[in-house]
């Protein structure tokens, strides 16, 4: 059962398809069969858009780049000085030995799931983001149970 929203947008869907149909297919006449002028605009048109999709390339790489250098960088840097200052305090919050071990282990482990995250090939990303985002979720909470003990 189709929603009025989603018609909508498989009709626009469509006409953009189709419109990209039209016009490759007017490039390519003129490409083939056009007249002088009309070759050397269709050539132009074809060195725009291999131009246009070496730059939008070239610009994704290099937004990913940017994103994975510093997209853990604050949360792992959070982490750390929070696990310091429950070192410091762990008298205080009736810690053992045992569970810091534990919260370093486990910091250790995030950060080369984090270093392996930002040198790996970009197609192993998607499942490498779930299991960090999903450690460091377990991380935090383990640190916000700890901090919250009376």
């Amino acid at each position: 059962m189709y929603v009025v929203g989603e018609l909508k947008i498989d009709k626009m869907r469509t006409l953009i398809k189709l419109f990209v149909i039209l016009l490759l297919a007017i490039i390519a006449y003129n490409y083939f069969l056009g007249d002088d002028v009309e070759r050397e605009e269709s050539a132009q048109v074809i060195e725009n858009v291999k131009e246009l999709g070496a730059s939008v390339v070239n610009l994704l790489v290099a937004e990913k780049e940017r994103i994975s250098a510093g997209k853990y960088s604050e949360i792992m840097e959070e982490i750390g000085e929070s696990i310091g200052l429950i070192k410091a305090h762990s008298e205080d919050l009736n810690i053992s030995e045992e569970e810091l071990e534990n919260l370093d282990n486990q910091k250790k482990e995030l950060d080369s799931l984090v270093q392996r995250e930002l040198h790996s090939p970009s197609g192993d990303s998607d499942s490498d983001d779930g299991v960090i985002s999903e450690k460091i979720q377990n991380l935090l909470q383990q640190l916000e149970r700890i901090t919250s003990r009376e």
